[in-house]
């Protein structure tokens, strides 16, 4: 070794240089050829793994499908899974379970059982993404026993795991974990008002009466009551009609007016369009826009005219939803209005030759 050092000071700078090279690159060739046989190795255990699997998944699938069929007891695929094997077995479950209807869901709840104790166990909280899929699992195969976990998880600083958790707990329309995700609404502040609508409504007709109660609170967030009230609209809930008359005629928040309204138009009577005429003249033109839409809905032959009108509104978003409230009432005053020199004429062309939404 001592020699090598000697001589190595002896050579030259060019020599010196060489055998540096030289020495690098058998470094970098040794350094490749570790990393292709542990890649090797890796993606022959990952093919060993699959394949595994797959024998698994073969041997499992006829007991779970006479299951579903009601040929076997939902016990009856325990004795085929190893301890080592019951987080993946969970896992096998959950791919059926999750487009299943109610009655086999639950079968398959039962099936699940005890290996549940399995994925709570294993829940990794350093981990977002582990930890989500676990609730995920856990809310569908087994909420009643594992509700306070998913409870729990929505105050994870994850702004996936508290959405995982809120779905987890809604889609089951049970009022009492509506309310728990209600409750912490705040650490939703991030997610954009159509997707908390979406959530909420995800929760059914049952959670209906609950949605309504927080409609009609002024003490809860504006931005709640907007989300409520769209959650509302798509579980077409006609008793909200008196709540959102009530909105209308007290509230002045732009976005819980806006929802209000789009509510009203679905749900509203006849009755209730003077109320609804009288914000088509908001100095606001996102509710004027809105309500011109419900006023399309709720109005009478009297109201054609007024909608003619807000087609020459400032606001071109008025003109539009002007327009499509127009051609819901005939095609007739768009044609007329394609045929002139009408500044928006090409937006009646426009609208005529589109599908609604």
């Amino acid at each position: 070794m001592r020699s090598i050092y000697t001589s190595f000071f002896r050579a030259g700078a060019s020599d010196r240089l060489l055998l540096i090279v030289i020495v690098c690159t058998l470094l970098l060739l040794a350094l490749a050829l570790f990393l292709a046989i542990y890649t090797i190795r890796l993606r022959l255990a990952n093919m060993r793994k699959a394949q595994r699997w797959e024998r698994l998944e073969k041997r499992w699938e006829p007991v779970i499908e006479k299951v579903l069929a009601g040929e076997r007891s939902p016990l009856a695929p325990w004795k085929r899974v190893k301890p080592r094997d019951r987080i993946y077995f969970v896992d096998f479950l959950l791919r059926y379970a999750d487009g299943l209807p109610g009655e086999e869901q639950r079968l398959l709840v039962k099936t699940a059982g005890g290996f549940l104790t399995a994925v709570g166990r294993n829940i990794k909280k350093a981990d977002p993404e582990r930890y989500a899929s676990s609730i995920h699992t856990l809310g569908l195969l087994g909420l009643d026993t594992f509700s306070g976990e998913i409870i729990a998880a929505m105050d994870d600083p994850s702004p996936l795991v508290n959405m995982v958790a809120a779905r987890a707990l809604l889609r089951n329309g049970r009022i009492d974990y509506v309310e728990a995700v209600l409750q912490r609404v705040n650490r939703f502040k991030d997610w954009s008002s159509g997707f908390l609508a979406a959530m909420l409504a995800s929760a059914g007709p049952e959670a209906s009466p609950l949605l309504r109660e927080i409609f009609s609170d002024v003490a809860r967030p504006v931005r709640l009551r907007a989300a409520v009230a769209d959650a509302l609209l798509e579980l077409k809930d006609a008793a909200a009609e008196d709540t959102a008359v009530r909105v209308l005629q007290t509230e002045t928040d732009r976005d819980l007016v806006a929802a209000t309204l789009r509510l009203m138009k679905q749900i509203g009577r006849p009755k209730d369009v003077t109320i609804v005429r009288a914000l088509c003249d908001s100095p606001d033109f996102v509710i004027r826009a809105h309500a011109v839409s419900a006023l399309a809905s709720l109005g009478t032959a009297r109201d054609l005219q007024q909608l003619r009108r807000f087609f020459d509104d400032p606001s071109s978003w008025v003109a539009i939803h002007a327009a499509w409230a127009l051609k819901g009432a005939g095609d007739a005053v768009l044609r007329d209005l394609v045929a002139t020199q009408h500044p928006r004429a090409k937006l009646a062309l426009q609208v005529l030759s589109e599908q609604p939404v």
